[in-house]
């Protein structure tokens, strides 16, 4: 995606000039610095290492919707611009069920198409699966560069935790996963 610079996942996600405004306006407010050189999950295991769950969440949140949005540019062609993004990120952090509505939508299911990764020994899918008042279940799947899955796993809970947190759960559990499976 990035014309400018080598796209590492830090770039991506967090250096990229088009996303770093959305750091600093965010709920999140980080300020990436220009010549910083980051370690994604360094810079991660940070964010975990406060136990605030409400900045891990909205940080998550962050980092999901501007992969989505990287995503959406190479593969589909479609622009969102800045604000947009923002927009998405602020909503999902400040929605608050009313009226004891779940956020939770069912997922589309289309014609995925896999192919290996250009870089990175390893790729983490993860979700997690709110049911209100009654359990939170998370699920992830670890596949190396040619696709063989070198991981796949479940955990459920008997505990409702709101949707933010059950992502952020997830996600923190597919690092905790990946890193004490010896994987590549």
């Amino acid at each position: 995606m990035c014309r400018f610079d080598n796209e590492r996942i830090e770039h991506a996600l967090i250096s990229f000039p088009e996303v770093k405004p959305l750091w600093f306006a965010s709920l999140v407010d980080y300020h990436p610095k220009d010549d910083e050189m980051l370690n994604l999950l360094a810079w991660i295991s940070q964010v975990f290492y406060f136990k605030d769950d409400e900045l891990a969440a909205k940080t998550i949140e962050l980092l999901w919707v501007i992969w989505k949005t990287r995503n959406d540019t190479v593969f589909s062609n479609k622009t969102t611009i800045v604000e947009r993004a923002l927009a998405i990120t602020n909503f999902l952090s400040c929605y608050k069920e009313p009226q004891g509505m779940n956020i939770m939508q069912p997922t589309q299911i289309s014609q995925p198409t896999w192919k290996p990764l250009d870089f990175g020994p390893i790729k983490v899918n993860f979700d997690a699966f709110v049911k209100k008042s009654i359990s939170t279940g998370v699920g992830l799947i670890c596949r190396d560069n040619m696709g063989e899955i070198l991981a796949a796993t479940t955990m459920f809970w008997p505990n409702f935790f709101e949707p933010s947190i059950a992502r952020t759960m997830a996600f923190k559990w597919s690092i905790q996963i990946a890193a004490h499976s010896a994987l590549p």
